[in-house]
């Protein structure tokens, strides 16, 4: 899947999207208007070749919080939750990290736009749910 193909999938749900390149020449995009609460919301794309790429992780952070306790994390994790997206939290066990969810999607080709939209609708859905969850609304 082609980066434009996915910038104009979540710009079909009313978002402004940046289009940028990482350190290794993979495109990834990051949504402007994400919530206030997030200290970002982007989308990673791996795995790419002349075709496009094969791989998209969508990623919010959340920056560092007291409210995300382990016990908080394994619980959206839990499959009975019955969530895409995975919870983290990075940096050092004293938990001073970054708290986030990420959700990947594999294998998708440019006919597939409406279903990259649907995804992308679902994980802003779940930012919106674990923001909440945090406190933040």
């Amino acid at each position: 899947m082609k980066a434009p193909i996915v910038k104009a999938a979540i710009e079909e749900l009313g978002y402004k999207v940046s289009e940028h390149k990482d350190k290794d020449g993979n495109p990834h995009l990051v949504i402007e208007d994400a919530p206030d609460f997030t200290k970002g919301v982007a989308v990673f794309m791996a795995d790419c070749g002349k075709a496009g790429c094969e791989d998209l992780v969508f990623y919010a952070d959340f920056g560092p919080s007291k409210t995300a306790t382990m016990e908080f994390l394994n619980e959206w994790n839990h499959p009975a939750s019955n969530l895409r997206s995975t919870a983290f939290k990075s940096g050092t066990v004293s938990g001073d990290g970054t708290i986030g969810i990420s959700m990947p999607a594999s294998f998708f080709d440019d006919s597939e736009q409406a279903k990259v939209s649907w995804l992308a609708g679902l994980f802003m859905v779940e930012v919106s749910m674990f923001g909440a969850s945090l406190g933040n609304r």
